[in-house]
């Protein structure tokens, strides 16, 4: 047992600014903990790293919308939100950033029709700024915003102030979010042509390009007032789905015809029952 004890006594006092035993010795060793756990928080926060994630909202800052039948011929307005965040106390800023607004369905669809343009509010309408070509990009329908080519090209959108808007210095430009500033860089304009009856959804987000870091950068934007340059990515979308009601009154519409047809050409005595 003694010779265990001085082992352990030994083995503390081989640790750098631990003493051998004793009161000192704890006092040493809680200094120690704390050290190396203030160590490890730095390290992480060091590791950790801000981003720009790209959302495509509703106007008003929603993420779905249910199509009734009043939709139909009407225009829907959805904002791009450029998102930058920070792990420091430094401020955000933004210049520019290429993207798509692209289209997908699943199960069928929900809407035909699509995007028909945008515009850029103010700073982000600067000279070499770009709305975006309005085209189909992925055979559904559907008519997108910009361009499928890998690199930023002309067709994709690019929303440019004229210098850095930065959230401390430009406050009427965007507004806060957890850990950053947001900034509203575009409005799009979607036309709903027609319903698609069923259970399918049509959504639509904010796309970067493939190849964000070539010789054309995909965005400049600051996280805590440092220079960033590199990959960012695609955050919320705008999903459209049948209203439920109108959904299930065409279904029996559809129903009741079907029935008819069957009672006609084959007539049948008694209760009609579904």
């Amino acid at each position: 047992m003694k010779s265990q004890r001085n082992r352990r006594m030994n083995l503390v006092g081989s640790l750098p600014g631990v003493a051998p035993a004793g009161r000192s010795s704890r006092k040493l060793w809680a200094r120690w903990l704390g050290m190396a756990l203030a160590t490890l928080i730095s390290l992480a926060a060091a590791s950790a790293q801000g981003a720009l994630v790209l959302d495509l909202r509703t106007a008003a800052d929603g993420t779905s919308i249910v199509v009734t039948p009043a939709m139909i011929g009407t225009d829907i307005t959805m904002k791009v939100w450029a998102n930058v965040t920070g792990t420091g106390a430094g401020a955000e800023g933004l210049q520019y950033v290429f993207y798509s607004v692209k289209s997908n369905n699943t199960g069928g669809g929900a809407i035909t029709g699509g995007l028909t343009g945008g515009t850029l509010p103010t700073p982000f309408n600067a000279a070499g700024s770009q709305v975006g070509t309005v085209q189909e990009l992925n055979a559904d329908s559907l008519t997108d915003m910009g361009s499928n080519n890998a690199t930023p090209v002309a067709a994709h959108a690019k929303p440019r102030a004229a210098a850095p808007t930065y959230s401390n210095s430009d406050p009427l430009y965007g507004e806060a979010i957890t850990n950053g500033w947001r900034w509203n860089v575009e409005n799009v304009t979607l036309h709903i042509t027609s319903a698609i009856l069923g259970t399918g959804t049509s959504a639509y987000s904010a796309v970067p390009p493939s190849n964000m870091t070539g010789v054309i950068k995909g965005g400049l934007w600051y996280e805590d007032m440092t220079l960033r340059q590199v990959a960012y990515s695609t955050g919320t979308s705008v999903t459209f789905t049948p209203e439920p009601a109108t959904v299930a009154l065409l279904a029996l519409g559809g129903l009741l015809a079907l029935r008819g047809r069957r009672s006609k050409s084959s007539p049948r005595t008694g209760t009609l029952r579904f």
